[in-house]
């Protein structure tokens, strides 16, 4: 997340130094300089979102804890078909 963080400031500020911008009319703000900014500030809260996230979840990712499910799931209808089998067989 660092480098999404870093990458539109440093976009920011070189986009300040160029000669050709594209500025908001009536201003002497660049276009391309208040996207930058626009994608820190939705960088950080990205991040945020994901530790809080993470946090809640006890350090692990949702896609983490749908795999476990899945594998709760196949383990448990894998003993129901071994306890079927083994009905059938006595």
């Amino acid at each position: 997340m660092t480098i999404i963080r870093m990458l539109p400031k440093t976009h920011a500020w070189i986009e300040g130094l160029r000669t050709d911008q594209l500025l908001i009319p009536g201003t002497m703000v660049a276009v391309s300089q208040v996207l930058a900014l626009c994608l820190v500030v939705a960088a950080v809260i990205t991040d945020i979102a994901v530790r809080v996230r993470l946090h809640q979840n006890g350090g692990r990712l949702a896609s983490d804890i749908l795999v476990d499910e899945q594998n709760v799931r196949d383990l448990e209808n894998k003993r129901k078909a071994e306890a079927e089998k083994q009905t059938e067989e006595k």
